[in-house]
Order: structure tokens, then sequence, then C-alpha cells
């Protein structure tokens, strides 16, 4: 009766999404088959054990190679296949985890779709990577006799709300978890509200054990060659509108004050990048596209970063990182580690709810700023003329929860070669 109930309410939700969806075709079309389960990915999958990990978007996948290295390290003979929601996320995935069998769509959780793919996938394990919760997935996980851990867990103060609105239906999908490895007591309270605390245990944030892609510095060098970065520069990272509207104004003031400061402006979507090509064309700001370097001169205001997947490389040629989704309320912060573990200063807006964990520890590392649009202004003339020092002792005290999470798994998770 749940599962019948639950399938009808995805149908109608569907059914809501349907004009939004046909709005956004030219993002989705080349993946729908594999969303509505129409398609399944092509696995060439041994008897070794499997490990699937589910990572919605872009920071959950970051967050999974950190554990993916000591995961394979404890148990060399695992064979790994990852799904993800977004379009970042997936191309994420394929970047940072080449050694994946599989990197898929996760699919729409009807019942009879996610009981085919389970059947074919016949996972171990199932990690789900922070606060993506699926019914039919974890339930066909469980009936196939696999193991179903959080890792990285997290529950926001929004989702708790509806977590507890709907408390019967979440302790039973909670039930079927094995294991709950959460980042912060906070989370380890809201989760014991829904399930027995024997379950669950801090770990920390796998975030902070990411090892980024560093540049080396003849590769810092070129990438400012290319972009003819000579002053000081600052990235607005992840923005969305109306935040580079609001940002822009901002910089009108320092501009006056640094005259030669350049700006580089990275939107959280693709599909945005015209959007804030227009509004620059509109407000008659000076500016460059990064994807044709030919036509930057140097004298720009401002180069709009119109390529995914290389932010973390631009992070490394600036003096101070700006990340946006953090001066609306809505969206509710981005990935502020990111800059930061690249040895470069993070600002960050008010509305932080979805990071307050990173929020929290990238203040007490003393790595990064919170700022409101109307101290933006003093407090970045402040950085660019006495730089923030970040740490790395105060980094590396914030490590240590992938081995954490090993050390909880090989307790629980039983990684046996079986017949397929």
């Amino acid at each position: 009766m749940l599962s019948f109930f639950y399938n009808t309410c995805l149908m109608l939700l569907g059914l809501f999404a349907m004009p939004k969806f046909l709005l956004s075709w030219n993002k989705y079309k080349g993946t729908v088959l594999y969303r509505l389960g129409l398609k399944f990915p092509n696995l060439q999958l041994s008897s070794a054990p499997v490990i699937w990990i589910h990572a919605v978007s872009t920071g959950e996948t970051k967050a999974a190679t950190a554990l993916v290295a000591q995961l394979q390290q404890a148990f060399p003979d695992i064979q790994i296949v990852v799904s993800n929601t977004t379009c970042t996320g997936h191309r994420e995935a394929k970047k940072s985890l080449p050694q994946a069998k599989a990197h898929f769509f996760l699919p729409l959780d009807f019942s009879w779709v996610m009981r085919r793919l389970v059947k074919q996938i016949s996972p171990n394990t199932l990690f789900l990577v922070e606060s993506d919760f699926w019914f039919h997935l974890v339930c066909h996980v469980k009936k196939t006799g696999g193991k179903v851990v959080l890792v990285n867990g997290k529950i926001s103060e929004h989702s708790y709300k509806r977590f507890r609105f709907f408390s019967y239906f979440t302790r039973r999908l909670f039930s079927l978890f094995d294991l709950f490895l959460v980042q912060n007591d906070t989370y380890f309270k809201r989760f014991s509200h829904f399930v027995d605390s024997s379950k669950i245990y801090v770990t920390g944030n796998l975030k902070w054990d990411i090892t980024p892609d560093l540049l080396s510095l003849s590769q810092r060098n070129d990438l400012k060659a290319q972009l003819k970065l000579a002053n000081k520069t600052i990235i607005l990272a992840s923005t969305h509108d109306p935040e580079e509207k609001w940002l822009l104004e901002k910089l009108d003031i320092l501009w006056q004050l640094f005259p030669t400061l350049k700006v580089l402006i990275a939107p959280r979507h693709p599909e945005r990048f015209q959007n804030v090509s227009s509004l620059l064309q509109r407000k008659n700001y000076s500016y460059a596209l990064s994807s044709n370097p030919f036509q930057i001169t140097g004298e720009e205001q401002v180069i709009l970063i119109d390529q995914m997947g290389q932010l973390t490389n631009y992070y490394q040629v600036v003096d101070l990182a700006i990340v946006g989704g953090s001066f609306v309320a809505h969206i509710g912060g981005h990935n502020i580690f990111e800059p930061v573990s690249v040895g470069t200063p993070v600002l960050f807006g008010p509305h932080m709810h979805t990071q307050r964990d990173l929020q929290q520890q990238i203040l007490q590392s003393q790595s990064g700023l919170e700022i409101t649009l109307d101290s933006l202004v003093e407090t970045i003339s402040k950085l660019l003329s006495f730089p923030l020092s970040i740490s790395s002792q105060n980094r590396s005290s914030m490590q240590g929860a992938a081995k954490k999470t090993i050390d909880l798994l090989q307790n629980v998770v039983e990684l046996k070669a079986q017949a397929r």
C-alpha cells in the first residue's frame, strides 16, 4: 500500500514538473530515456563485490572521491558504479572517478524501474551521499540482500521539518538503513528523531579529505597568461540570478578604489551563461569569454567563465573567491570548501543553511568570512590590501572523516563475491 501511494505521488509530481521539464528540454534531452527508466546502463560486471555510490550533484560526488580512495585500499577487489541526478554531477563523476565500472543517471524512483535496475547491478552495498533518499531504491537493495549506508550524512533545517511532517514515511524509510555516518552532532540529533541512535555515528565531513587537483606553478602561470591576469583578481563562483546583478553593483564601488581589479564570473548553471552575458552588455561592462582566449585583451573588467568543470583551476589563480547561492535565501549556499582546499580565501553570504557544517568549519579555521551585500565593499577592500592567510594546519585538523567511515564500514559491510 505504501509503495502504491508513493508511486502515485511520484506520477503526480511528474505531471506538475512537466512544463518546467519541457522548458529545459535542451538540458535533459540526451538523458531522458535513462531518467525515465526506459534505458539502463550497459554494465560489464564480474562476480567481485559491487559498491554502488549515489551522489546527487558535484559537491556530493567530490565528497565521494575522498571515500573511494580509502575504500579501494580497504577492499581492493571491489567494483564501483556511480549514479548521479544532475548533469554537472555526472560530468564530475566521470572526471574524478574514472575507475568506476559505470557512470549513469539515477532514474525516477518508481518501483518497477528500481526493481530492474537493482537486479541488474545487484550491489553488495549502496552508499547514499549526504541527503538523497529514495524509497524504492533502498527497498529493492535490501530485498536483494544488500546493505544500505548513508555517508557524509546531513539533514538541513528545512528538510528536517519536512521529514517530521511525513514522520511515518520517514521512519519506514530510515529503518531500512544499516548505518548512518553523519557530519556533526546536529545531524546526529536530527536523524535520531527517526531511527535508533545505535545506527548513527558522527564521522566528520568528507569534503575536508578531498585531495584537490592542484596546478603546477607553470600551469598556474599559463592560465594567468591566457586570461591576462596581471593585477588583483576575484571570482564570483556558482552564482544564481539575481546575484550577479547585486554583486556587480557593489563592485562598481570597488572599481573606483581598485581600477585594475579583474573579476571572473562563473554562473552555477551553463544555461545562464547567455543571461549573464546579456546583463554585462546592458550594464556596459567590458568583458570577454573564457572560451575565447584570443578575444581577451587584458583591459576587460570581467571575464565570464562560460565553461564547466574548470572551477578548481580558476580558484588557483585568483586572490579571493566569493561563492554564490549564499545571497539568495532559496538556495542556501554552495561548496565553500573548494577554494579553501587550494589555498584561496572565501567569502560567502548569510544564507548558508544547506552548508551549515562547512560554514562553521570554514569560520573556525579562519579560512573565510561571512558577509552581507552591505559589508562586501569594505571587507573585500581590506582583504585585497591585507589578505587572509590560510593555515594548512587548521585544514588538516578537520580531516579524517574518510578513515572514520572506513573503520565503521569494516564492522557492517560484507563484501563477498557473488554469481551473476
